[in-house]
């Protein structure tokens, strides 16, 4: 029994998968590098250097490195993370940019922050795994191999990262009381109000985020988000639910607090839950329709993924849009639209709601409401979209 379950673990993390979702990260991952290190390219431009003043290195062995090397080392990452997102020289570029964020975060204790962190693990995944074979300047003009297909075990690993994290995160709030009774969330909107009255945000929007009565109630909001973010991103049944809550929560959080890169980089990350396969449904447009001829364009601009397989059919009995899933379930019209807008990450956040809706009005009128609202859910937590 241990040896199948060691063949079976070793064939999971070994079996190559389509690295294009991570492409699409890898892009939106380089500007992020970029405004990461853009308080230690202030500090550089006004000559101040971190080893004139406190600092805690995390391991006695790494001293600080001369001046002028660390200001050579921090600049050069920025042509690297822009030739990472580009996708030029990518394996060469990824490597450097994933080695200094990761040596200037161990260069002292004071530079932690769990965003921080989290770029940290996400750059390093992302040198790990061949992600310049699509996307990139290096696929255009031809220098890495044709194949999109790679081993993910570094993937895998960051999946178990991050839901470690959100447990973590989740779990060391409930059972801190100053957390729980909303008073770390009341002193950092606090601190930020000044900013969040600069922001444009209305008046009573602000008065809002910085009350005491609010954050009563949204820490328990907050802590019990992680914790089903977390449980749900697992369930692969449930991962759709579990991606739609995790970037409404990250997002709401943007608007109310600044926690500097991390929303932004949790969102992006939620592509590591994509399943590695391409062109595994088929999206059917009808010859001669002038709607459908606009929709197959529209799907070929948002399709980042390549989720579809994209035909045009003739046939007197078929006018419009038809998607075929990769069960074999099929869809036609204005449910196919919604079920296939549903796979264009672009498009996610705001069609998942209408795909909730249509269900509960294709079984209104049946058994009642409950049964209708149950199998809009199973339509929405279907792993259709990962």
């Amino acid at each position: 029994m241990l040896q199948r379950a060691r063949v079976r673990f070793e064939a999971f993390f070994d079996e190559p998968g389509d690295v294009r979702a991570l492409a699409l990260l890898r892009i939106m991952v380089g500007p992020m590098v970029i405004y990461h290190l853009l308080p230690f390219l202030r500090d550089m431009l006004r000559g101040a250097y971190y080893a004139d003043f406190f600092h805690d290195p995390w391991f006695d062995w790494l001293s600080p490195p001369p001046r002028l090397v660390y200001f050579g080392l921090l600049t050069l990452c920025v042509p690297s993370a822009l030739m990472t997102s580009l996708g030029l020289k990518t394996r060469w570029a990824s490597a450097y940019t994933a080695a200094f964020v990761t040596y200037n975060f161990f260069l002292s204790e004071t530079f932690f922050r769990h965003n921080r962190n989290f770029i940290v693990l996400v750059l390093i995944m992302l040198a790990l795994v061949p992600c310049g074979r699509t996307l990139s300047l290096d696929a255009r003009r031809g220098a890495v191999p044709r194949d999109t297909r790679a081993s993910l075990w570094p993937m895998y690993l960051m999946r178990f990262e991050v839901v470690a994290v959100y447990y973590a995160s989740s779990i060391s709030k409930l059972l801190n009381p100053d957390w729980r009774s909303g008073i770390v969330m009341l002193g950092r909107s606090r601190w930020y109000e000044p900013r969040l009255r600069d922001s444009g945000l209305p008046d009573f929007a602000v008065e809002l985020v910085t009350n005491a009565g609010f954050h009563a109630w949204f820490a328990g909001f907050a802590i019990l988000s992680e914790l089903l973010i977390a449980t749900l991103l697992l369930m692969r049944r449930h991962r759709k639910v579990g991606i739609y809550i995790a970037i409404s929560f990250h997002a709401l959080i943007e608007l109310t607090l600044s926690v500097q890169i991390f929303s932004y980089l949790a969102i992006g990350g939620l592509l590591i839950w994509v399943t590695p396969k391409v062109r595994d449904r088929t999206l059917e447009f009808a010859a001669g329709s002038a709607s459908a001829a606009l929709w197959q364009r529209w799907f070929a601009r948002l399709d980042w993924l390549q989720r579809f397989r994209m035909q045009t059919v003739e046939s007197p009995d078929f006018d419009g849009i038809r998607l075929t899933d990769r069960d074999g379930t099929r869809w036609q019209g204005r449910r196919a639209k919604l079920r296939a807008l549903l796979l264009c990450p672009v498009a996610f956040w705001f069609v998942a709601p209408l795909v909730l809706w249509d269900s509960w009005l294709s079984q209104r009128g049946g058994r009642g409401t409950p049964p209708a609202l149950s199998a809009g859910v199973r339509a929405l937590r279907s792993d259709a979209c990962t």
